[in-house]
């Protein structure tokens, strides 16, 4: 993580492509990976970071209690996107962010039980809403598998 905070950290303002998610969201998405889909909700505030910062930062706040801290920026170097998540109850993680237009997708991977697992998630803006679709393979094949999908509405 530290080569992310140290390249962000030459920026003087966050980027233009993320300052769009500053202010508040209101999630809500469907799981489709269970045998009985459910619904759930969650309200995201996106703030720039403190004295000028490079970052934008997200409280995302969910059902039951749940509460992550995402953090956005871009390496200047190279234009790449990161995107990091932390929360009390997994490991801190970071992942690619590919932004063309509206269109921002996130992926990554990660080893469960000895098995590589490859997910995406493709994200649509429109001026104040986003749709979202998420997808996962487990067998390196690519054969994308939806398991969530939904909608984020800035508002008060």
């Amino acid at each position: 993580m530290l080569p992310l905070v140290l390249a962000a950290a030459t920026l003087t303002r966050p980027d233009p492509q993320l300052t769009r998610l500053i202010g508040t969201w209101h999630v809500t998405s469907q799981q489709l990976s269970r045998a009985k889909p459910s619904i759930s909700h969650a309200t995201i505030v996106c703030n720039a970071s403190p004295n000028g910062g490079a970052f934008v930062v997200c409280d995302i706040r969910g059902e039951n209690g749940q509460q992550t801290l995402a953090v956005y920026t871009r390496d200047p170097a190279t234009g790449k996107y990161w995107y990091g998540e932390f929360s009390p109850s997994r490991d801190p993680y970071r992942n690619s962010l590919t932004i063309k237009g509206n269109d921002w997708t996130y992926s990554g991977s990660y080893t469960s039980g000895g098995k590589t697992i490859e997910f995406r998630t493709v994200n649509h803006f429109e001026g104040n809403t986003e749709t979202f679709e998420s997808y996962y393979s487990d067998d390196l094949s690519h054969a994308w598998r939806a398991i969530s999908k939904g909608t984020a509405t800035r508002g008060p």
